[in-house]
């Protein structure tokens, strides 16, 4: 069904990624998903804080910029800027989320697992179903 909302959205593509052809109207919608995480990732940021983006806070946990990432998807490899965030105790560590996702026999993906840990690693980590 298609909103108010999504027609604006729909309205404002083709001026903002200057479309001028079919690759163009591709490439617009390869860059929108990147777009979608980032303010995802900032509303849960907010959340998790308590405050805005632009709002001041008397707390020891604040935003500490952002560390570029690429991801791929089944629109192919695309850019992401993801917040940096962790304190522990008032010292900044980096720390990774793991995700393990689940397909289900309707072909719906599902999180079955999430959690952190200590660094960040792009091998495989052996589970098997």
């Amino acid at each position: 069904m298609q909103t108010e909302g999504k027609r604006e959205i729909i309205k404002s593509l083709p001026s903002e990624y200057d479309i001028q052809s079919a690759e163009d109207i591709e490439e617009a919608l390869k860059d929108l998903p990147g777009g979608i995480i980032k303010e995802m990732m900032e509303a849960e940021m907010d959340h998790h804080l308590g405050y805005e983006k632009s709002e001041r806070s008397d707390s020891d946990d604040y935003r500490n910029g952002y560390k570029s990432k690429t991801v791929k998807s089944r629109f192919g490899k695309m850019g992401i800027e993801v917040p940096h965030s962790v304190r522990d105790n008032g010292v900044i560590r980096k720390l990774a989320a793991y995700v393990i996702l689940g397909l289900t026999c309707d072909s719906h993906k599902e999180v079955l697992s999430l959690s952190v840990g200590d660094n960040e690693s792009s091998q495989n980590t052996g589970l098997t179903c």
